[in-house]
């Protein structure tokens, strides 16, 4: 896990340190962490976390699971079989889910399970995780703000205490960039807001975060008197903390940024909620205005969420399977909800028996979310009355497969209706019926195969079909007048009537590669800002944007360099190229035109993923590899004939780097995934001459390379000796493989063994 630096050498480093003495002593096998909210629990594991990872001689593995306040054992179990590629989806029995969890983990011993953030005590056997014991070599540890937790599982508890002033003075210097108390007209201020933070990390943070953003003393001592007044709403600790949170808030500059954060706290607790779908999110709120181009759209939600970030009232962070994401602490979800609910009703913790009783809630309910909830049934006949109720979110509930008509019926003012990755078969006919929605969200109901006329819905900004199970386009959809955003990402839909999509297309999808190349031609003086186009059979679905997809047996070239017609390809973000049996190269050089590759060819591509292809040789030629400083991911698996994955220089491109290019080294400045599965002829990834510059590498697996000899990564100098990328977390492959490997120097291999897995591969 990334982590953040910890402060506190002597109040951290201390519960560090008994936490670690606890792992290795063979006595103490359940640990319990306890103190209060936003003092740095989650933080102090996330460092043991990586120290376990790094010295393996103790444990094999270490699963990571985030609890949170409202406790489901189904979801629980669903996250620990996760992390173990246990499926556990078919199994609706929760105590038969228990047993093959149970069995699952009982075949995998010496492992460190991490519980971070429980509200309540928890029967294990439950859950299905077997007690640890000094047969099985396990451990469990959890996080908790309560100490009766850490008592009622039997954990030997460690309290997590506040900081020192020493160390409150350093973190809040630290995060305020200059030293405040050296300015003789701040200085007194500055110690009393110091002193207001209660020694609390997050209290700290979130301040200082809001004061370093001042400049005069008259907005010291406004903001001051603002931070006096709510702490001294109330006498008990946990509720200062609040109310010192909330200043943070209401300093924030903007109604968009509030809104913003208001939003986020519709997400579950502890949720890392994708960017790109919170910023589709708040342009469908309104909350970021429509502007020329969705890419101005997105420019300024990014900018909103960096804010937040700096504010430290978000927690930005980047996912293997969710990409950038952020997060809100617990303790800020609080205080949102709290803020909130008076005005806007948004309740998190809302659950279905309190949303459809009507004498809970006031109508002056705004927004409600009943996403994730595990809900399966909606009773029939129930009709809420909430004439103001504008957004209604009631996505994740997988198991949700039919939803009674009359729960439409007096929601009139709906705007945003989110039913997405939910089992409905069919939408109620009162959906047809709500002349205000500017949003619908339908992706991922797979089961949902008809969808019945749209011609009511003249407000619709945007619909999200993508994913479904239709197999043909709604009628009515020609008179969405207000339409912007369209997507037909259905893998069963087979016709497209003409004069539907007027001005702009987001999916394409073409059965074989003539048509595909005819519509590329057609886009030769357009612009698309972000599109999915597919040329062959779907096997597969990807929720991403600018996207091209090839698997059509006829491709030996995805570009040629005499074409006059990739303006649009330029904008790729990602390429899957699929049982391309014909396919000799990414890129095909005309004897009439330049060996050298524009420099703009796939400039923006981030993944690459080949698959089944028998006849390329070589990936990248090394022409083209020159211009690709986005690139995150390549993925290659399954191609018979790979000798390469960086070429050699051709002659021209020897002479062009003569021209001041380093010889040695190719940068992949961006680089994070390097996945290479049952490749028998790769012979070397770049050539026996370079090495590869990728800081920000994060996982390499090698499957089935038996010709591989050679792992040619940089490594930058720390006292003379080499230095892992501080991002790297991994390398998997066969010990065997590994330790047959070829060095350009034996210290290489000792920098990178601590992050060596051993992984047997058939």
């Amino acid at each position: 896990m990334s982590t953040p630096t910890l402060i506190g050498e002597n109040t951290v480093e201390r519960v560090k340190e008994e936490i670690w003495a606890c792992m290795l002593n063979d006595d103490v096998r359940k640990i319990g962490l306890y103190g209060m909210g936003g003092i740095g629990k989650s933080t102090v594991m996330e460092h043991i976390n990586n120290r376990l990872l790094k010295e393996k001689n103790k444990f094999d593995s270490v699963i990571w699971v985030t609890v949170s306040k409202s406790l489901n054992v189904i979801q629980l179990q669903h996250d620990i079989a996760r992390k173990l590629d246990l499926d556990l989806t078919k199994f609706e029995d929760v105590r038969e889910r228990a047993a093959k969890l149970m069995a699952k983990l009982e075949d995998k011993n010496r492992y460190v399970l991490i519980l971070d953030d429980m509200w309540e005590i928890l029967a294990l056997e439950e859950v299905g995780i077997p007690e640890p014991n000094s047969a099985n070599g396990c451990k469990l540890v959890l996080t908790t703000r309560l100490r009766d937790v850490c008592r009622g599982m039997s954990c030997k508890d460690i309290k997590m205490e506040l900081l020192s002033k020493e160390e409150a003075r350093k973190l809040f210097l630290e995060k305020m960039g200059y030293d405040v108390f050296n300015i003789p007209n701040l200085k007194l201020m500055a110690e009393e807001v110091l002193e207001r933070c209660a020694q609390l990390p997050l209290a700290i943070v979130t301040i200082a975060a809001s004061f370093k953003l001042l400049i005069d003393d008259c907005e010291w001592r406004d903001a001051l008197v603002k931070l006096r007044k709510s702490v001294l709403r109330t006498n008990k600790t946990d509720d200062q903390v609040l109310e010192t949170l909330k200043f943070s808030y209401e300093q924030l500059k903007g109604e968009k940024l509030k809104q913003c954060l208001l939003h986020c706290a519709l997400f579950p607790e502890d949720f890392k909620i994708e960017k790109q779908e919170l910023v589709e999110h708040l342009i469908d709120e309104g909350i970021i205005e429509r502007m020329e181009s969705r890419q101005e759209e997105f420019d300024n939600g990014y900018t909103i969420l960096r804010k937040l970030e700096s504010a430290c009232l978000l927690e930005g962070g980047n996912d293997y399977y969710k990409g950038e994401f952020v997060k809100m602490h617990d303790l800020v979800r609080d205080m949102v909800l709290n803020v909130a609910s008076p005005q806007f009703m948004v309740e998190g913790h809302l659950g279905l028996k309190d949303f459809l009783d009507e004498g809970k809630w006031r109508e002056d309910l705004v927004k409600a979310s009943l996403m994730y909830k595990d809900i399966s049934t909606i009773p029939p006949n129930v009709s809420p009355r909430y004439p103001n109720l504008s957004t209604l979110l009631l996505q994740g509930n997988r198991s949700l497969k039919n939803v009674p008509d009359s729960l439409f019926e007096h929601l009139y003012g709906l705007k945003v209706l989110d039913l997405s990755y939910t089992g409905i078969e069919s939408l109620p006919n009162s959906v047809y019926s709500l002349e205000k929605l500017t949003t619908l969200r339908l992706r991922g109901c797979g089961e949902l195969k008809h969808v019945s006329s749209l011609a009511k819905l003249t407000t619709l900004r945007k619909l999200d079909l993508g994913e479904t199970g239709i197999t043909e386009v709604p009628d009515g959809l020609e008179l969405l007048v207000n339409l912007k955003f369209l997507d037909l990402n259905a893998p069963k839909l087979k016709v497209m009537p003409p004069g539907i999509l007027r001005k702009s297309l987001i999916y394409s999808r073409f059965d074989d590669v003539d048509k595909f190349s005819m519509y590329i031609r057609s886009l030769k003086n357009r612009r698309l800002a972000s599109y999915q186009i597919r040329a062959g059979p779907v096997k597969r679905v990807w929720d991403r944007y600018s996207t091209l997809q090839l698997q059509q047996k006829r491709i030996e070239h995805v570009l040629s360099s005499s074409s006059s017609c990739t303006l649009p390809l330029l904008q790729i973000e990602e390429l899957e190229l699929l049982n391309l049996s014909n396919l000799r190269g990414l890129f095909r050089i005309e004897k009439a035109a330049s060996a050298w590759v524009p420099s703009d060819t796939f400039s923006r591509l981030k993944i690459i993923y080949l698959s089944r292809c028998s006849k390329i040789k070589k990936l990248f030629p090394l022409g083209l590899l020159l211009h690709l400083h986005n690139l995150e991911e390549i993925s290659v698996r399954d191609c018979d004939q790979v000798e390469e994955i960086i070429g050699e220089a051709s002659d021209e491109e020897e002479e062009k780097e003569e021209e001041g290019m380093d010889t040695t080294k190719i940068s992949l400045p961006k680089l994070r995934l390097l996945r290479l599965w049952t490749l028998p002829e790769l012979k070397t990834i770049c050539g026996n001459r370079k090495v590869i510059v990728c800081d920000s590498i994060e996982k390499i697996c090698i499957r089935n390379c038996p010709k591989l000899k050679r792992l040619p990564l940089s490594l930058h100098l720390s006292n003379g000796q080499p230095s892992p990328p501080p991002s790297l977390q991994r390398i998997e492959a066969d010990g065997q493989w590994w330790e047959s490997l070829e060095w350009d120097c034996y210290n290489t291999k000792n920098a990178l063994q601590p992050f060596f897995t051993h992984r047997r591969f058939s």
